[in-house]
């Protein structure tokens, strides 16, 4: 059987480290041997940096996560379209396991992996660590469970025909964060089949405490606003007690970091689910 193409996006608004990821991509497509582009998908002011023709420029204006990602979903050309931040890097074997992903039994429409701290420095960005390989089919399936957007990928003709990720989700977007959750959702409501595997990893720098307390607020609007979006009662109370637990583990752990964590993150997602969408 032929290998599908990869299309690899990196949408950026011209940090220091989007050569490091490009880098990083770039390494990881020449050891899996795969037929693959990259597509920088640029936000920053002023030109972008040449990458010495590894990659495909594209412009994307005005600003915003959300536009960028769907701007490069029109510009890729391979069967999987694969999304890596700008700030991470991905592991060497991340491009083979992508592929692997998407050969298995039964066919996963999109696949999500680990993102693992990059460095040892702070707390870790997220939770999205190792375990087997798992499928997600059906509506009752929340979508926090399922992954990221830091690490995912699709087949481009599902994801395009899906008319890709909701402006208003993401960063640079009204509703902040959450264009992940929001096409999750969306693909498990329509009978899609997800992926998880352990074998793609992709690797993301730490914050320090203030930093993970600051993007509490961002997700938690986030996701508020989706699962309005949705009518997700069920979504609703299941992230209620994953919050009242994170805050309850803080007490007895006399985590105060925690606490402070768990109270913002109920904020902000009351605040998400009661604001109308616009």
């Amino acid at each position: 059987m032929e290998t599908p193409k990869l299309s690899v996006v990196v949408c950026s608004i011209g940090a220091p480290s989007l050569r490091a990821a490009v880098s990083s991509i770039s390494a990881s497509l020449a050891r899996a041997e795969v037929p693959a582009e990259i597509l920088v998908v640029w936000q920053g002011v002023g030109a972008a940096p040449d990458f010495d023709g590894r990659v495909d420029l594209v412009v994307s204006d005005p600003a915003g996560l959300s536009r960028a990602r769907n701007r490069g979903l029109e510009h890729a050309r391979g069967e999987i379209v694969a999304f890596v931040d700008e700030d991470e890097e991905v592991d060497p074997d991340w491009a083979a396991g992508v592929v692997e992903a998407f050969a298995r039994q039964p066919a996963p429409d999109a696949v999500f992996g680990p993102v693992a701290p990059l460095d040892d420095r702070g707390l870790p960005y997220c939770r999205y660590e190792g375990g087997e390989h798992r499928v997600f089919e059906g509506s009752s399936t929340p979508p926090w469970v399922v992954g990221t957007g830091g690490n995912m990928a699709f087949r481009r003709e599902v994801l395009a025909g899906a008319h890709g990720f909701d402006i208003r989700f993401g960063l640079g977007g009204p509703r902040k964060s959450a264009e992940e959750s929001d096409v999750i959702i969306r693909f498990l409501r329509k009978g899609r089949r997800i992926a998880w595997s352990p074998e793609m990893p992709v690797y993301h720098p730490t914050k320090n405490e203030a930093e993970h307390l600051e993007s509490r607020t961002p997700y938690g609007f986030g996701m508020g606003s989706v699962l309005r979006r949705h009518r997700a009662l069920s979504h609703v109370l299941r992230y209620l007690v994953a919050i009242t637990e994170s805050f309850w583990e803080g007490v007895r752990g006399r985590d105060r970091a925690r606490r402070r964590e768990a109270l913002a993150t109920l904020r902000s997602f009351l605040a998400g689910l009661l604001t109308p969408l616009r």
